[in-house]
């Protein structure tokens, strides 16, 4: 089976106990589908930072931040195989073409939308 490295922001909270139980619990939906790899036999570790490297056939890059810190890019190139690699910067600007100026001449509603939040 697969050894899967989940690589996230050292202040990413990705897990949390909750409950009487203190059941691990995640906002993420990818936390539910990590449970089922867990489940069908595959091993998964949840690496928060770039200072340890387990051994791993895929990594997952899954840093949330809408621009990834270029050294967890870095890092996750270290890998054989990291999923989403490609979508270290996922702004408005980059993903988007639906991107005006004033000198645009649209005259109907829109939706401001900073770049300021990704610093």
């Amino acid at each position: 089976m697969a050894r899967i490295a989940v690589i996230t922001h050292e202040f990413d909270a990705f897990e949390r106990r909750r409950g009487p139980l203190l059941r691990r619990d995640s906002p993420y939906m990818l936390f539910d589908l990590l449970e089922e790899l867990k489940r069908r036999g595959h091993s998964v570790r949840i690496v928060a930072g770039t200072s340890a490297r387990p051994e791993a056939d895929i990594a997952i890059l899954h840093v949330d931040a809408t621009v990834t810190p270029p050294e967890y890019v870095e890092y996750a190139r270290t890998y054989p195989f990291c999923l989403n690699i490609g979508a270290a910067d996922i702004s408005k600007r980059r993903v988007s073409g639906a991107v005006i100026d004033r000198d645009h001449g649209w005259r109907g509603p829109v939706i401001v939308k900073s770049s300021l939040n990704n610093l």
